[in-house]
């Protein structure tokens, strides 16, 4: 088992901090003593946030003495602690404080086992670990997929990281999946810097909008990680991490099978869900993949309805227009002659609701249908992809456009765009999302 030595900053002189010390100095200094935790939500505006003295982390990428981090509204943030720090924060937070219980240690212990799995990858020329982690919502699902990986890079690892969350896109935007090879920790404020991901397009916030086509995503990510792997034994030998959405029960249960099969899963990381635990030990042999339940952090925070949407507004906000390095989108007209719009399936119904003997048409749902362009439009986000019909299914994405009007009158739409006119391909696939440039999307 790895110790907390072995993933700390080594070169750092300190003298740790007495313990439970309060964080109300007036000059804002809080102290973390050593296999403790800060939490706090960012109220409003943004809160910066420094590492006086001592080692750090957020979320397993360490944090430099004396850098500047800045975090805007809305976001969550959690500083780790293995041997104590002094912090210096600037801003108002919502709930600050220090706990003493968090799952650290257990989630380290994890990692260690998942590198020994590593090291006896490369010594056996075999497959490294294939972890699954699944969970309802709000467990933190995606902290632990992003820690775990951070930690992995900092052992030389080179994981995948596969995002099945439609809800929060967080490789592409919300409504898509994909996958991105990781050679660096992610970046404090920003997450993992996204060089060459896939990205494939779903179109819709929630799986069970279209299982079907979320099925056959997954196999095409699955196929894509297989082909890299053929050619690239590091990749192999590192293995990679697929984030979840939060169904568990029913069809989600049933999907957390099927992506067993998938991806050819040899660990399955169950966060806060005994019964799922269970069922899983019950339906997938030890010998297949091992089930561990890991509990979740007392900082994970629920989220209500206006909170995810404020979250994917944000996300598709950061696409256009940037986050600490602003972007400069473009606005252009385009034709109705130089763009085709296509809708894949249609809205999946469960076959309980059918009438009797009426199973619903699964080549329905993963078809490829042509839309006509009118003002229903507006506002849109549209997938560019790299196919032509009826191929379309599987197609990688090229960007994200929106559809800020449309023109009847002069058959023209006008766009943002994240580069300047010409579009590099003329095939897109419509999304459920709606964005515009005053920042409210749905």
């Amino acid at each position: 088992m790895l110790t907390p030595v072995i993933i700390v900053l080594t070169n750092t002189s300190f003298t740790e901090m007495p313990a439970d010390k309060k964080e109300s100095e007036p000059t804002d200094t809080i102290v973390i003593t050593s296999e403790c935790e800060l939490r706090f939500e960012v109220e409003s505006d943004e809160v910066s946030l420094v590492l006086v003295d001592g080692q750090a982390e957020i979320f397993g990428t360490e944090i430099p003495l004396n850098k500047v981090y800045k975090f805007v509204a809305g976001l969550s943030i959690a500083v780790f602690s293995w041997r104590g720090c002094r912090l210096k924060i600037t801003g108002n937070c919502n709930s600050r404080y220090i706990s003493k219980q968090t799952p650290m240690v257990v989630y380290l212990q994890t990692h260690g086992a998942l590198q020994q799995m590593r090291n006896n990858a490369e010594r056996d020329d075999k497959d490294g670990p294939r972890i699954l982690v699944v969970g309802p919502q709000d467990v933190g699902k995606s902290t632990l997929c992003r820690l775990l990986c951070n930690y992995a890079v900092r052992m030389k690892q080179q994981p995948v990281y596969v995002d099945l969350d439609v809800g929060q896109g967080c490789i592409g935007i919300p409504g898509s999946i994909g996958a991105l090879v990781l050679e660096r920790q992610a970046d404090v404020e920003e997450g993992f810097t996204e060089q060459l991901p896939i990205v494939y397009h779903f179109g819709y916030y929630f799986p069970d909008a279209n299982w079907a086509l979320y099925n056959e995503l997954a196999k095409k990510i699955a196929d894509d990680i297989e082909k890299r792997s053929e050619f690239c034994p590091k990749a192999r030998h590192s293995g990679f991490v697929v984030n979840t959405c939060g169904y568990v029960t029913g069809d989600g249960y049933k999907f957390i099978k099927e992506a067993v099969d998938i991806f050819k899963i040899n660990c399955i990381l169950v966060i806060d869900h005994e019964r799922v635990f269970n069922d899983l030990q019950r339906d997938i042999p030890e010998d297949k993949a091992t089930s561990i339940l890991l509990p979740k952090s007392g900082g994970v925070i629920k989220r209500n309805g206006p909170c995810r949407k404020r979250t994917r507004e944000s996300r598709v906000k950061q696409y256009f227009y940037g986050f600490r390095r602003p972007l400069n989108p473009f606005v252009f007209n385009i034709g109705f002659d130089e763009i085709e719009i296509y809708k894949i399936g249609s809205l999946e119904v469960s076959d309980s609701l059918l009438p009797i003997n009426k199973v619903s048409d699964i080549k329905n749902k993963l078809s490829c249908v042509k839309i006509d362009i009118d003002n229903d439009l507006i506002h849109t986000v549209l997938s560019l992809v790299f196919g032509e019909p009826p191929d379309l299914l599987c197609s990688t994405v090229a960007g994200f456009i929106v559809v800020k009007d449309v023109d009847m009158e002069n058959r023209q739409i006008n766009v943002l765009a994240p580069a300047p006119h010409p579009l590099p391909h003329n095939v897109c696939l419509w999304s459920d999302t709606k964005f515009n440039d005053e920042g409210s999307i749905s």
